[in-house]
């Protein structure tokens, strides 16, 4: 627990449980529980004099300020995170500490900074290749474009949002989007087909099939080369195949595709 001392445990690893279970009781929606990790963290730090950990720990501090209600406080907290987390350079701290800063400053009405924010953390996201990281960096531009008026785009960015979370299996913010979703309007997921490919997996399988690379069906589907790499991973996975020719044949075989002749080619 909490008052487990230092010295008998692996450092690193450590201090990234005592993060862990903050994190565990600000998702369960229990800030105050978070408190004692958080503390053990500070003090566990201390001890060691490390460098790594200080910016995920103020990052954490910060998630646990702003669900108390504390929003000057958490904002100083992420300000740190950010500052520490460029020396050594540690790219998704940055990207955490963008997101909730774009959060900060969208509840706070100032929608150029937050903005700035969240354009920052999904650019980390891509140059990162983390496609959860993106999806829920997503959610909370949806949020922002929400407050701002901006419902087609947010209404699109929903879309892309399942699309991920639905790949990945992430039930939880699936649940979270679909929150958002109700409150947008924003019609329900279609469900997958018979061989568990959702709706966008088939358009992207019909794509494969006809000849786009995963620049190219990112560029027609405008969605960002990872998402488009993802869902290409996810239907080899599902297909239980290897290669793009693979999986086309196996498609074909279990007509999957229909016609795909209207589609066109691209290199």
């Amino acid at each position: 627990g909490p008052a487990t001392e230092p010295g008998d445990i692996i450092h690193q690893e450590g201090l990234f449980l005592l993060r862990l279970a903050a994190d565990l009781e600000l998702d369960a929606g229990d800030p105050g529980s978070a408190v004692p990790w958080l503390e053990a963290h500070d003090r566990w730090l201390a001890w060691s004099g490390s460098v790594l950990g200080r910016a995920e720990g103020r990052l954490v501090w910060g998630r646990y300020h702003h669900a108390a209600g504390d929003t000057a406080t958490a904002r100083t907290c992420v300000e740190d995170a950010l500052s520490l987390a460029t020396d050594p350079g540690q790219p998704l701290v940055q990207l955490g500490a963008h997101r909730l800063l774009g959060e900060i400053h969208s509840a706070e009405n100032n929608p150029d900074v937050a903005e700035d924010h969240l354009t920052a953390a999904l650019a980390l996201a891509d140059a990162c290749e983390t496609p959860f990281e993106r999806a829920l960096t997503l959610v909370a531009l949806v949020l922002h474009l929400a407050r701002t008026g901006d419902r087609t785009e947010a209404e699109t960015l929903v879309e892309e949002t399942r699309e991920i979370l639905t790949v990945l299996g992430a039930a939880p913010a699936l649940a979270a989007v679909a929150t958002v979703a109700t409150r947008l309007g924003v019609a329900p997921a279609s469900p997958p087909n018979a061989r568990g490919l959702t709706p966008r997996e088939l358009e992207v399988l019909r794509l494969i099939a006809a000849g786009y690379s995963n620049p190219a069906i990112a560029e027609h589907l405008f969605i960002s080369r990872e998402t488009a790499r993802t869902h290409v991973s996810s239907i080899l996975r599902k297909l239980d195949v290897s290669t793009r020719t693979e999986a086309v044949d196996r498609a074909h075989r279990v007509n999957l595709l229909g016609d795909t002749g209207s589609a066109g080619g691209r290199a």
